[in-house]
């Protein structure tokens, strides 16, 4: 599962980060992904109702447990080995 928090800028000022961590919103979307050694994968995540002009703070945290690594297995080594 993908934990999203998103929300306007984060203000500069401390006294600020209080009201706007208040006013941040969360969604949960459920997935089980796969993911390959030695590959990137694209992952679609959709915030629906979210104006990208609105949009100018975005978290996104991943629930390891839905998460499969793969494996690969080991390419033969073709280099010829020297004679004797």
């Amino acid at each position: 599962a993908f934990n999203m928090t998103w929300g306007t800028k984060k203000p500069s000022e401390a006294k600020d980060l209080p009201r706007w961590k208040q006013l941040l919103l969360n969604t949960k979307m459920d997935s089980t992904i796969e993911l390959l050694p030695g590959a990137w994968t694209n992952v679609t995540l959709t915030l629906k109702g979210v104006s990208p002009n609105n949009l100018k703070y975005l978290k996104i945290g991943i629930d390891m447990e839905n998460v499969i690594f793969d494996s690969i297995q080991p390419i033969n080594d073709t280099k010829k080995k020297p004679k004797k």
